[in-house]
Formats: structure tokens, sequence, C-alpha cells
């Protein structure tokens, strides 16, 4: 009776962490399909997959709030909350997770403890999560552009209009350029 919107993550033991349209996050063990737990955090369907990191899940809910979870229990580690929807996954590099909103804002979140680093509003949704290279994170915008930003600061380094929306996460292709 529950719907999966995303695909699951797999995590670093062997299990999927699947997040659903029940408002909750679901940890089973590949192998044999049985539930280890399922916890419901959330105040709306979860639209974005899980991301696995080391001990933590962290699973963004449709009302903009990411759920660090403990991956051994489902316990809330802690929130971050933006002010409107996540509909990707958050992108880690280094100490510090990249989350896109629908608010039109990228956030730069430590992933030890859920404290902001930076936000950059973009001035359009950001629906497909970042791609994090060579010191950059590049996202796409709602109002047809690709962004480039330092992923240190979130100062704008350049921008490229595209045809229309972007909706997904950008693919780096060859990382030397």
């Amino acid at each position: 009776g529950t719907t999966f919107y995303s695909n699951p993550a797999l995590t670093s033991d062997g299990r999927l962490a699947l997040t659903s349209s029940d408002k909750s996050v679901h940890l089973v063990d590949a192998t044999s399909g049985t539930v280890v737990w399922k916890v419901a955090p959330g105040r709306e369907p979860f639209v974005a997959p899980a991301l696995s990191l080391g001990e933590s899940l962290f699973a963004p809910d449709g009302n903009g709030t990411l759920y660090a979870l403990n991956a051994a229990d489902g316990a809330t580690r802690w929130t971050f909350s933006a002010t409107h929807a996540i509909w990707s996954a958050p992108v880690p590099q280094g100490e510090l997770l990249y989350v896109a909103s629908l608010d039109h804002n990228l956030y730069a979140v430590r992933a030890a403890n859920g404290q902001l680093a930076w936000s950059r509003d973009l001035g359009a949704a950001l629906a497909g999560g970042p791609a994090v290279v060579n010191g950059l994170v590049l996202i796409g915008t709602f109002d047809g552009r690709v962004v480039a930003l330092d992923a240190a600061h979130g100062r704008e380094v350049w921008t490229t209009q595209a045809k229309g929306w972007v909706w997904g996460a950008p693919v780096v292709v060859d990382e030397s350029a």
C-alpha cells in the first residue's frame, strides 16, 4: 500500500533505504526483503531518494525538511529546514551536503550537525540536484539556466542559458574541463 517515488539508496552494509509517499523512511535487508526499521519523521511525502553516507541516512521530504537519521535504528540526529519542498537527494562533498530546494535556494549544510554553511538564492526553483566538480557546484534552474557556484562560499562563478527548464541534475562528463 506504500508508493515509492524514487530509487532506493544502498547503504554501506548492503541494505536499502527507501523514502515513501506515506511520509516514512524504510530500511530493508536487500537479500531477504525484511524491513529492518521504518520511521515516519516527515510531514509531507518523500519525493527524493535518501542519501546513505557512513552511519547516516539523509532524507529530504516534500515539506522542505532534510532529516539526518541514524542508519542503525532510524533515530533522528538533526533536521534542516528549507522554506519549500526538496525534490532531489543531497549531494555530499567533504563535510558539506549540497541541498537544492524549490524555494530557489541551494544550501550548503554541514553533514555532522545540520548547520548552514551558506545558501544562495538563484531566483528560480531548483528541482534537480547539483553536481560537484573541481571546486564548483553546478545546478540547473526552472528559468532555464545552469549556474556554477564556488563550492566553499556559494559565490556565482558563471551561468549559461539552456533552451528551457532544467529539471534534472547536471552530468559531469570530463572532470578536467
